[in-house]
């Protein structure tokens, strides 16, 4: 498969097996099954491990309402930007969101309350994984 056609087939992947997860966390409505799911995520694995230059660092939260929306996930943009922030697997985070962008940690935080929204487009959320 050509680079351009990998680079395709992983957004792609990325985009449904998001929308899968918002169907059936967020929402509670899956379309598809544990199997059909888990053949995706299999599938989008195998193609980062053959090509790691399109592999993004993405955080699971625990669902946490942001500017209007549920929020599940969250880029971490890359290796340097989590070790500059020492962002680890069940830490409390908070997070930002600007318009339609999609939300980024901004720092870890000690001693907030998960959950708790704030006015200005930022909530605090435990992170609890990591890919």
């Amino acid at each position: 498969m050509a680079r351009a056609d990998v680079r395709r087939r992983v957004a792609r992947l990325r985009r449904e097996i998001h929308r899968h997860d918002r169907l059936y966390y967020e929402q509670a409505r899956p379309e598809i099954s544990d199997a059909e799911y888990d053949a995706l995520v299999r599938e989008l694995r195998a193609l980062e491990a053959r090509h790691p230059g399109l592999v993004t660092p993405v955080a699971t939260l625990r669902p946490v309402h942001l500017a209007g929306v549920v929020i599940s996930s969250v880029t971490l943009h890359n290796e340097d930007e989590i070790r500059r922030k020492d962002i680890r697997v069940g830490d409390t985070v908070l997070l930002e969101r600007a318009g339609d962008v999609i939300p980024h940690v901004v720092e870890v935080v000690r001693g907030a309350l998960e959950g708790l929204t704030r006015e200005d487009a930022r909530a605090v959320a435990r992170l609890v994984g990591a890919t």
